[in-house]
């Protein structure tokens, strides 16, 4: 009886350690604004082209923070 209990105890701890511990940053993407605008326009009716843009917007700025967070870690960018 002693064993279940300690046993139940040392799984409950470890689910709330694993649910409580701080998650990578890495894994967090942060959108960029023009990101933002082109998932919120993409419900919207609009030309084809103007879609293309604000995709191409997004993905440019993806590329930009990528680059610029690259540059942050790196020395001499």
């Amino acid at each position: 009886m002693k064993l279940k209990i300690a046993m139940i105890a040392a799984i409950s701890i470890t689910c709330l350690t694993a649910c409580l511990s701080p998650q990578p940053r890495q894994t967090i993407q942060q959108e960029t604004n023009a990101c933002m605008n082109y998932r919120a326009m993409m419900t919207a009716p609009m030309a084809p082209d103007a879609m293309q843009r604000l995709k191409m917007e997004c993905e440019q700025s993806r590329e930009h923070e990528a680059i610029k967070n690259t540059c942050q870690t790196v020395s001499g960018c």
